[in-house]
């Protein structure tokens, strides 16, 4: 992949799913938790974007929204294929984290087999004890 702002974006969205996937256990803190790991992503985002030199900022609004809008898109497509089977998934990430060039199968393979296992040690975690909303 090149060394974009788009690649490391595509990147991070997926070890957000990810580690949203298993937030998403925690009944009573989980949605709280998910919520504030996305937000920090995109606090992360604008501030990585403030950076860049000579982009118009009408044109930087619309691709913040249009990256939102298949971030959220993103999310549903990772959370269908984790539950059913590679093919789903290494589909998704064909068309998402490779946009829908061609590859070498091994490279979506890999990608496949990573992600099942960063699940599974996730999964692992019976309860992410880390990360806790302070008492007020």
């Amino acid at each position: 992949m090149p060394d974009t702002l788009f690649s490391w974006f595509l990147v991070t969205e997926l070890h957000v799913w990810m580690f949203s996937f298993q937030l998403m256990q925690d009944a009573i803190n989980g949605e709280k938790l998910r919520n504030s790991l996305i937000e920090t992503m995109w606090n992360d985002i604008n501030t990585r974007i403030k950076k860049l030199k000579g982009v118009n900022t009408s044109v930087l609004k619309y691709q913040i929204k249009e990256l939102s809008e298949q971030f959220n898109a993103s999310l549903i497509s990772y959370d269908e294929a984790i539950q059913s089977n590679d093919v789903k998934l290494a589909n998704h990430l064909w068309f998402r984290f490779f946009q829908s060039t061609p590859r070498n199968a091994s490279e979506i393979e890999n990608l496949v087999a990573y992600i099942r296992e960063q699940v599974k040690i996730l999964n692992a975690c019976q309860e992410i004890q880390h990360f806790r909303f302070p008492d007020k």
